[in-house]
């Protein structure tokens, strides 16, 4: 009987070859007459092999690999993955371990969830891993001015990774799945420049409303009010730089050292 190998678990070491009676054959790497072949196997690949039914099902035995590819190349998942593990299963980590990103909403843990999830696409991950859920509470004055409001704020965070798997119509090579963390350290450097450049922009705005507060206030007290209206505005002006340095707020961070792994480890 031929068929192709349909489904591929390496970390479990079995697999199930979709056979052309369009049966489904379950069958162990002991059960490979080439031991060498293993390192060559992946999904959608072809093979031949004795038909047996059991009990539990059918199985393969004697199986021999009709073609090897001649180069490992991979898919990756037609959706973004998400693990509270260190694994997916089913996939292999191509690179992983590095970055972790992280975000919070006042609004619902699936805004929180999705927030992180965006940031990690940002750095052209297609998976999380070791993702992680918590909360705290906030808190503001009430809209009538009396007493406190206090909510609920939702955090999410998880380690970046790009998944793949061997596949014998697959496209990909090692090579074009690399580059994560190195991608994800340009925009953390990226992001600590920018928020630099808005922190002296923000000690420039507190200059500005100390000054043209004060000369604002003296304006008003002397009758200048042209002149007072002008320097208000500019205050204001003053404001906005340190609410801007405020809200730029980071959301990715390198991974603890005692916790960072390659896959290639």
């Amino acid at each position: 009987m031929k068929g192709i190998i349909n489904t591929w678990l390496p970390e479990k070491g079995y697999r199930f070859i979709k056979g052309d009676d369009g049966k489904d054959y379950y069958f162990n790497i002991r059960d490979l007459q080439e031991k060498s072949h293993i390192s060559a196997f992946a999904e959608a690949l072809p093979i031949a092999f004795d038909q047996q039914a059991t009990p539990k099902g059918y199985r393969a035995r004697k199986c021999r690999l009709l073609a090897l590819a001649a180069e490992i190349r991979y898919i990756t998942p037609e959706h973004f993955m998400t693990s509270r593990n260190d694994h997916i299963k089913g996939w292999e980590i191509m690179e992983s371990g590095a970055w972790i990103v992280f975000a919070s909403s006042a609004s619902s843990p699936d805004d929180a969830r999705e927030a992180t999830i965006a940031f990690a696409q940002k750095t052209g991950a297609n998976a999380l891993l070791r993702l992680k859920y918590a909360r705290s509470t906030g808190s503001e004055p009430s809209e009538n001015g009396k007493g406190t409001y206090y909510y609920t704020i939702h955090h999410f965070s998880g380690v970046i990774a790009t998944l793949a798997k061997r596949h014998g119509q697959g496209k990909l090579t090692q090579e074009d799945l690399s580059g994560l963390n190195a991608r994800a350290a340009s925009l953390y450097e990226e992001w600590q420049d920018e928020h630099a450049s808005r922190g002296r922009w923000s000690w420039i705005g507190v200059l500005l409303m100390l000054v043209m507060g004060y000369l604002s206030f003296v304006s008003f007290g002397s009758g200048y009010w042209p002149i007072g209206i002008i320097c208000a505005l500019v205050a204001l002006i003053g404001l906005g730089f340190i609410h801007d340095y405020r809200d730029h707020i980071s959301w990715i961070k390198p991974c603890p050292p005692e916790k960072t792994r390659d896959a290639s480890q």
